[in-house]
């Protein structure tokens, strides 16, 4: 079922949560396709007819639980990147951390608020697309990143994080997460580092829809004009050593190394602790914060 509209697949046992999903896409762009069951949603998943580009997984059904399926599903090839966004009456943090850390997107709490859905979708959409583009560019620069032992690149754009990121992608073929958790680091250090946008403004700015138009916004402002960030590349062998400096104050980074219960169903605020689950062997700050660490392991430890 090819369509240009992007296609969700809504799973939930209760018809009632189903038809509130309904009414409130209803009018949008989005093509729905519902399931009441996690075998129906596996029949949807297996067949060659359907290509979903979010999965809304209800976490408790009686044939199986929605992380159950959400773990079936990367295991599918044409599922491996797509984002799953867990939908539960469950709200207590130790759920939201399992679901997270089980590799969804994000979670969403029953009663289910239309804006916080749209918001989440957009930004689930947006990360496919750039998981997308870096599977599609991750041979084009192949031959000349294989080259490469040192180098430093500066940065300063949203555009430019996404084209340094495409090219050293091709370094990383094994593990898609690598450039996805560098470009989470780039874009803190443009945002928060050079930028100085707050944790707090950032939410603001996501909840209207307005945080690239800030950023773009304020990259133009005299004081930040001139304001780079940095990336250093050390290869070898068996390793990737990456080092990304920005021009900011730091910032209070060992609160944001781990999935904090307090701030779990804020519209950001995750991109650090899963690039360290996910995207490096190691990752360190150093203080006072606008420089980070990761290392990238070539070889099988």
């Amino acid at each position: 079922m090819k369509n240009n509209r992007p296609h969700l697949l809504a799973v939930d046992d209760e018809e009632i949560n189903l038809r509130i999903l309904e009414h409130y896409l209803s009018e949008s762009d989005y093509q729905v396709t519902f399931a009441q069951s996690s075998n129906q949603a596996w029949d949807y998943l297996t067949n060659d007819d359907y290509q979903f580009d979010v999965l809304l997984l209800d976490w408790v059904m009686p044939d199986g639980d929605g992380l159950e399926l959400l773990k079936k599903a990367k295991e599918l090839d044409k599922y491996k990147h797509v984002p799953a966004i867990m939908i539960s009456g469950l709200s207590a943090p130790s759920a939201i951390s399992k679901g997270l850390n089980a590799g969804a997107f994000y979670y969403l709490t029953k009663p289910l608020g239309q804006d916080v859905l749209f918001s989440v979708l957009k930004a689930a959409l947006n990360e496919l697309n750039s998981i997308r583009s870096l599977v599609a560019n991750q041979d084009k620069f192949a031959d000349a990143f294989s080259l490469i032992n040192q180098g430093l690149f500066n940065f300063q754009t949203l555009h430019d994080v996404n084209c340094l990121v495409e090219s050293l992608s091709s370094m990383f073929p094994q593990n898609i997460n690598t450039p996805i958790g560098l470009r989470e680091l780039m874009i803190n250090a443009i945002e928060h580092g050079n930028l100085g946008i707050s944790y707090q403004e950032k939410t603001h700015l996501m909840e209207i829809d307005q945080w690239e138009e800030e950023v773009e916004r304020r990259l133009l402002l005299d004081d930040n004009s001139s304001k780079n960030a940095t990336l250093q590349v050390d290869k070898n062998a068996d390793r990737v050593e990456i080092t990304i400096t920005d021009q900011g104050v730091g910032f209070n980074w060992e609160a944001f190394l781990e999935i904090d219960n307090e701030r779990i169903t804020d519209p950001h605020g995750r991109g650090i602790a899963i690039a360290k689950l996910f995207s490096f062997d190691e990752l360190n700050y150093v203080a006072p914060g606008n420089i980070v660490k990761v290392r990238i392991d070539l070889r099988p430890q």
